[in-house]
């Protein structure tokens, strides 16, 4: 979770999952969401893209300098 003076840290989470859409072969994709899961304590940034499975979901999780993609879910 973020507390209301790091909403900033939503870009770099965004930017980290969109990395990995682009390493994964995605040409185009559009961002459509960020939600935290309290289970897996890990951030949830979802895409919308015509080439492949349409919706895909990446999961990031914060370390003591940045942000790791912990792994790539589709719907």
């Amino acid at each position: 979770m973020l507390d209301k003076d790091k909403l900033g840290e939503l870009v770099k989470i965004a930017t980290k999952a969109s990395e990995k859409m682009l390493q994964s072969g995605y040409p185009d994709f559009s961002l459509t969401g960020i939600k935290w899961d309290e289970e897996e304590a890990e951030w949830i940034v979802s895409f919308y893209s015509d080439y492949g499975n349409e919706n895909s979901h990446i999961g990031v999780s914060a370390t003591a300098n940045s942000y790791v993609t912990t792994g790539k879910y589709y719907e």
